[in-house]
């Protein structure tokens, strides 16, 4: 895992496929994704989990999820129409990828695992505020509509 410090408090983890954040709020983190499954350990290593945030289903957002939970006993914060499918109640919907990102596509998707199901502890909506990094907003627009964005 490769850490880069973006801005003062938060820092890009970077894995083979993708990347999360870890949001530095006094003396805990919030942990905005957390990449393909079994970077957990990792993770948790980088200080006192306080939050995970998941930006949308997807297993390059999603898989270390549950693994980090389980270790740190952080809550999981998602939008309420992907807790279902975070949860593992139902799945995904089929991606949609335009033609210009079907090489790209077809080349990482075979190397990301499937997310284990993870218990969504908060369900958030479009307009919420969540309380870090000066308050992020929910947003439901983007990659993975819905999606929680940093302000």
């Amino acid at each position: 895992m490769g850490i880069t410090e973006v801005a003062p408090g938060l820092r890009m983890l970077t894995f083979p496929v993708g990347q999360a954040y870890a949001w530095q709020d006094g003396d805990g983190l919030t942990v905005v994704d957390t990449g393909t499954a079994g970077h957990a350990e990792r993770i948790a290593a980088l200080g006192r989990v306080d939050r995970i945030v998941l930006t949308h289903f997807h297993a390059d957002h999603t898989g270390s999820a549950a693994a980090l939970r389980g270790l740190t006993g952080a809550p999981v914060v998602a939008h309420r129409a992907e807790a279902p499918v975070i949860r593992g109640d139902v799945p995904g919907p089929p991606p949609v990828v335009p033609p210009e990102e079907r090489e790209l596509f077809d080349r990482v998707t075979p190397g990301v695992p499937p997310a284990p199901p993870c218990p969504v502890d908060v369900e958030v909506d479009e307009g919420d505020v969540l309380d870090f990094g000066g308050g992020a907003r929910v947003l439901c627009a983007g990659h993975g509509s819905p999606l929680v964005s940093g302000r």
